[in-house]
């Protein structure tokens, strides 16, 4: 699913106000230490070939996770804003697919406050999309 991933990280980056927003970027699984907060990782959670007698299809589960460690939760929800407004119901650009949708299915916003020196704010998005492989 390396195309996409690349299309995931191409919408992303071509949104400049999603862009500006996330000075510590965009991480596929797991952002580095040293990146600074907010920051987005996403994951591809499930992916699943469907076939018809003509068509070949894959379905996927994309999770996004935006963090902040600001002290109240107003940062992540202004890039969740911003994330939806990029990914709700868009075409992606996949080499060798065809975007059919991606539609956002969970979304759930908590402040982590398991370790005190640590306390950072979570939304996850979760998306369910469908391409058709074209070639």
């Amino acid at each position: 699913m390396k195309a996409l991933c690349d299309s995931i990280v191409s919408k992303f980056t071509g949104n400049a106000s999603l862009k500006a927003a996330t000075p510590g970027g965009l991480h596929f699984s797991e952002a580095p230490q040293s990146k600074p907060m907010p920051f987005v990782v996403y994951d591809i959670i499930s992916a699943m070939p469907d076939y018809t007698f003509t068509e070949n299809y894959e379905g996927a589960t994309v999770q996004f996770a935006i963090y902040s460690n600001t002290s109240d939760s107003a940062q992540v929800n202004d890039i969740f804003g911003k994330l939806i407004a990029v990914f709700d119901w868009c075409t992606l650009t996949l080499t060798g697919y065809t975007s059919i949708y991606m539609k956002r299915t969970f979304s759930h916003v908590e402040k982590n406050t398991d370790d005190p020196q640590i306390r950072y704010w979570q939304y996850i998005v979760q998306y369910e999309l469908n391409i058709n492989k074209t070639s």
